[in-house]
């Protein structure tokens, strides 16, 4: 009680966005779906918590299996700099200005505690391999981010694909319970939601 009035409450990762104070953080052990229809922005969001943390000092393991690399990068350093993104991926639209600018900042970009891995790993079991070998090498993750679960296997083949997402989400909920960091985790919504009046996806959805 006294490190969360003192403000010394390390473990727990702010997100920067406005329903702050309505979540209070994320906390170790916390297992947070972001979920919603496909290009609704649920990777912008998953951007703009993984910025608020790396600010923070938080050394952020981010597993992504819909971009490459330079794809998340480029989000990650336009969401930080206020960079067009449009401008990252076509640099020969850049002025000598932005250029320069861009070059001061990657700098400042490379001594962020990000631990990124585009397209390494399939089930929950790889991931935490890696995150506990970097705990043994002296850099310990504090905040894990899956995009998205679909996009992964079970540790064991299951029999439906209910089954495989039902069993997938188990062991990324044991994930962060066993390294004790919050994970958050992006997710579809089934396509159903499309055909209702107002599309707005419902936790049924999730299925």
């Amino acid at each position: 009680i006294d490190a969360a009035i003192s403000g010394d409450d390390t473990g727990i990762i702010r997100t920067g966005l406005y329903y702050e104070n309505k979540i209070k953080g994320f906390r170790p052990g916390d297992y947070i779906i972001l979920a919603g229809r496909p290009k609704m922005g649920k990777s912008a969001v998953a951007n703009s918590i993984i910025v608020s943390a790396l600010l923070s000092g938080k050394r952020v393991m981010v597993v992504n299996n819909e971009m490459d690399e330079l794809q998340v990068v480029n989000r990650l350093i336009s969401c930080l700099y206020d960079i067009p993104f449009e401008l990252l991926q076509n640099p020969k639209d850049m002025t000598e200005a932005q250029i320069s600018h861009l070059m001061s900042v990657s700098d400042e970009f490379r001594k962020l505690k990000l631990h990124l891995y585009c397209f390494q790993f399939k089930t929950p079991s790889e991931i935490e391999t890696e995150a506990k070998r970097l705990s043994d090498a002296g850099t310990p993750i504090e905040f894990l981010v899956i995009d998205y679960i679909q996009l992964f296997k079970p540790n064991e083949k299951k029999q439906s694909r209910y089954d495989e997402i039902t069993s997938l989400s188990w062991e990324i909920k044991m994930l962060a319970a066993d390294l004790r960091i919050p994970v958050l985790a992006l997710a579809q919504v089934n396509r159903k939601c499309e055909e209702r009046p107002n599309k707005r996806p419902l936790p049924a959805d999730l299925r």
